[in-house]
């Protein structure tokens, strides 16, 4: 029992004392993630996302949310490294929004945003034959919908999860502490114990555009390596080759492919068509794009899809579509891994597609 004699003064909380501890933690707190982010920079490290389901569900809300009919894009790595968000939105005075995923089948989404009646945006299609043909491929896009269906009831009664989201999101995007998603003293102990400099070549922005820097890959053993995983699991080469050895060995085993027979292709297309008129119908529009491709892996693509057996059913089915071997101004860009464009060229691809799609449909 506190004395009767006790001051006011004495038994009131040191609330000055716990103030300045705070300060002082937050202030060493911030001294010592200003150091490590200077290291980090000073060994090319950079702020780089992790292309997670949470990251792809806050560009779905941004869909839902957006001011005017957005231009959404659609499809997998191509796309997402091959298109410049901020050129698309200043061309066509419309949000653009990026929700292609990696490596997976774009008709989920597709289906989605024809099932949501609000949606009447312009969907850019980046379609890839072998994507289509592998029923695995929609494994991880239904999974990343069903994170975004989970969002999405939170969101009506509670705007909270997705506004914490997005702050873990802006945080994250700059900071290279958290290079790819990765914990702080992973990356501090990479950096502490690996010579030379950061050779991550691909770096993710919170909009979900990947930028592809392929002068940090050794070349031409990258390219090697894109047109083996490109080809298939069958060998084509045993032991130690250089690099025209390789060429050749791979040149003749593509000679030697037989096209696919487009079955299963022509049973997803279906599908996207009846995705396609509903989205149509209610004044949204669906324009179909072939990303380019070169070299070996351009090779493979023509021998196992020719566009007679692929492209043409699409064509034929759909009456806005873009080959880029159609179009000079798509075909002219070289490929370092032959499947995908280098940051540099972004912008550039970006704008002329733009104005392919400004002259041959217009973009309203």
């Amino acid at each position: 029992m506190l004395s009767s004699t006790s001051s006011s003064d004495e038994r009131r909380p040191a609330v000055g004392r716990w103030g300045r501890s705070w300060l002082l933690a937050l202030g060493l707190t911030a001294l010592v993630t200003g150091g490590a982010e200077v290291y980090l920079r000073s060994k090319a490290y950079a702020p780089s996302m992790a292309d997670s389901a949470a990251l792809w569900v806050q560009q779905r809300v941004r869909v839902d949310q957006a001011s005017s009919p957005p231009v959404v894009a659609l499809g997998a790595s191509r796309i997402q490294l091959g298109l410049d968000l901020a050129v698309l939105a200043s061309r066509t005075g419309a949000p653009a929004i990026q929700l292609a995923i990696d490596g997976s089948s774009f008709v989920p989404v597709l289906q989605q945003l024809a099932e949501d009646e609000n949606f009447t945006g312009t969907v850019l299609v980046s379609l890839s034959e072998p994507i289509l043909e592998e029923p695995w491929r929609e494994e991880r896009t239904r999974d990343w919908l069903a994170a975004y269906t989970s969002m999405s009831r939170r969101l009506r009664f509670n705007p909270f999860p997705l506004w914490e989201v997005r702050m873990e999101t802006f945080v994250n995007s700059h900071l290279a502490l958290r290079t790819e998603g990765a914990p702080p003293y992973v990356i501090l102990r990479n950096a502490l114990t690996r010579p030379g400099l950061y050779k991550g070549y691909l770096t993710t922005r919170d909009t979900r555009e990947r930028l592809g820097d392929y002068t940090l890959v050794r070349q031409p053993q990258f390219y090697a390596a894109r047109v083996m995983r490109h080809f298939g699991e069958q060998q084509v080469i045993s032991g130690s080759v250089n690099f025209e050895q390789f060429q050749q060995a791979y040149g003749e085993a593509i000679e030697a492919l037989q096209p696919r027979d487009g079955a299963r292709f022509l049973t997803v297309l279906k599908r996207i068509m009846t995705a396609v008129a509903a989205i149509e119908q209610r004044g949204g529009r669906v324009i179909f794009i072939r990303f380019p491709t070169d070299k070996l892996v351009w090779q493979i693509d023509q021998r196992r899809f020719p566009r007679e057996r692929f492209w043409r059913p699409l064509a034929e089915r759909h009456p806005r579509t873009i080959h880029f071997q159609d179009y000079p101004e798509l075909a002219r860009f070289s490929l370092p891994d032959g499947s995908h464009l280098d940051t540099r060229d972004r912008a550039a691809f970006t704008a002329a597609l733009a104005d392919v799609i400004e002259r041959e449909y217009g973009w309203r």
